[in-house]
């Protein structure tokens, strides 16, 4: 698990948006739409964090 404290926070966003991916195939094995595509559309908000910080860190 993450640590708080870890200087990466790349690290912390990539576990809550694999955690959302996780959640929204949940939700979607469930049969509940809605919730799949809310948990979706913030996990692709995550993803595009992700991308805005490696790339302002001139990461590939």
């Amino acid at each position: 698990m993450h640590s708080l404290f870890n200087g990466d926070p790349s690290i912390f966003l990539k576990e809550k948006y694999d955690f959302k991916r996780q959640q929204a195939s949940i939700a979607q094995r469930n049969g509940d739409l809605k919730e799949y595509m809310q948990l979706t559309h913030e996990a692709d908000e995550i993803w595009l964090q992700m991308e805005e910080m490696e790339s302002e860190l001139g990461h590939s």
